[in-house]
């Protein structure tokens, strides 16, 4: 009778341990699932964010491109290149320039006519 008791009781602890066991898998399957979904959701923002920075790189490409396009006439120069003697200043309206380059802006502009320079704002 003992020995009946003692295989029984046994077996009570082997079946609580299997019970643990499948909880823990219950919930370690139930975590598959939520991470399953949160990979599902970050795919799909990151689709909608790849998409998104493929827009403005276009964007930020037509206007590069409309940049230098527009820049192609202007000068640039170092401070290395050492002091030099250009006019920085517009001969109709005596307005002074940083750099050279938008002198010419500032000159393509205004109408090539010298009447309507002397209108020039400083």
């Amino acid at each position: 009778m003992e020995s009946e008791n003692h295989r029984l009781r046994h077996q009570v602890v082997d079946l609580q341990c299997d019970n643990t066991y499948m909880q823990k898998i219950t919930e370690m399957q139930a975590e598959i699932i939520s991470l399953k979904q949160q990979v599902i959701d970050l795919r799909n923002d990151n689709i909608k964010l790849s998409n998104l920075v493929s827009k403005i790189s276009k964007n930020k490409t037509k206007n590069s491109d409309q940049d230098n396009e527009s820049s192609s006439d202007e000068e640039y120069y170092t401070a290395d290149e050492g002091p030099d003697n250009i006019d920085r200043i517009c001969q109709y309206c005596k307005q002074s320039f940083k750099y050279p380059s938008y002198l010419k802006k500032h000159l393509k502009l205004k109408n090539k006519c010298s009447k309507q320079y002397s209108n020039c704002s400083k």
